[in-house]
């Protein structure tokens, strides 16, 4: 009921910026932003009319991703990575990715993440800005609280991962490829697999990265326990049951959309037409509307909602 009276509310807002025509809406539609920016953008949000959410990464898995996520973009080669190389990106990105989260989420007003006597009381602040936080690595108890917040379906909340590049190679000199993704001009830009060397697991623990990520880590111990909170006033039973099912829609989905085209193909060829609304975003979406309307009718899906 209560995302029918944001829909309604969204739909009239939609119409009054139209000049209250409403001459294109043939339905009603919630409107969302989904590229990535700042969250000052929805300061002046209408709180009681959205519903304003994120996820999390573990501080350490973000900041590794991150750097051999752009690592070939540089320009000097340095796949395979060298700990002087891993150190270079990292630190050399310290302005975006020291307190990361404290630079990214605010939405009333910037904080400074140097500021540590004020951390604490920033933590707060983000936590009570957003409707819902998760966790990336508690992905699936995510996605289905935020489908019992908003009272949802398993299928609305169904994904498809990027094709995987299953080929491995066994030069150690070579880096594995783990997806690709659409860049610039259409070209289809090769992600590899994270190589963590024993020299980058022991700068992990050093006092200088573990200042580096303090306080990201504030934020990210907070949002695990608020997460632990929200799933204890819903109901950790009612919560597993709604896991138990996504995980199981997602495999079948993962089965029954197999040859969904994304952007780029797991060879890393671009794929014109695809099946995404745009760039890699709801990526066989259509597929996903099939496979989701015949879970209803499904004996094992329903059984584990029991």
């Amino acid at each position: 009921k209560k995302l029918q009276q944001q829909q309604q509310q969204q739909s009239s807002s939609s119409s009054e910026m139209d000049g209250g025509s409403g001459s294109n809406m043939t339905k009603k539609l919630c409107n969302a932003r989904v590229m990535p920016m700042r969250a000052r953008k929805f300061e002046k949000r209408s709180a009681h009319a959205s519903f304003l959410w994120s996820v999390v990464q573990e501080p350490v898995e973000r900041v590794m991703h991150k750097a051999f996520h752009y690592a070939k973009l540089r320009k000097k080669p340095v796949l395979p990575m060298s700990l002087a190389d891993f150190q270079d990106i990292v630190l050399s990105f310290e302005t975006q990715d020291y307190g990361y989260y404290f630079r990214t989420l605010p939405v009333r007003r910037k904080l400074n993440p140097y500021n540590k006597d004020e951390r604490h009381l920033y933590v707060q602040e983000l936590l009570e800005s957003y409707d819902f936080v998760g966790v990336r690595e508690r992905l699936h108890e995510t996605l289905a609280v935020l489908q019992i917040l908003l009272g949802l379906e398993t299928q609305d909340v169904l994904f498809l991962q990027s094709p995987y590049v299953a080929t491995a190679t066994k030069d150690p000199t070579v880096s594995q490829t783990d997806y690709y993704e659409q860049w610039n001009k259409g070209e289809c830009r090769e992600i590899p697999s994270p190589e963590i060397t024993l020299d980058m697991k022991k700068w992990f623990h050093s006092e200088e990265f573990e200042a580096f990520i303090e306080a990201d880590v504030l934020v990210y111990k907070a949002v695990n326990q608020s997460l632990d909170k929200t799933i204890d006033a819903i109901g950790r039973d009612r919560v597993q049951k709604a896991v138990n099912q996504l995980k199981w829609a997602l495999d079948g989905a993962k089965e029954a959309c197999q040859n969904v085209r994304f952007p780029c193909s797991a060879a890393g060829k671009q794929q014109k037409p695809n099946d995404c609304f745009f760039s890699d975003v709801g990526c066989g979406h259509e597929c996903l509307d099939q496979f989701g309307q015949s879970l209803s009718k499904n004996p094992k899906f329903q059984k584990l909602s029991q």
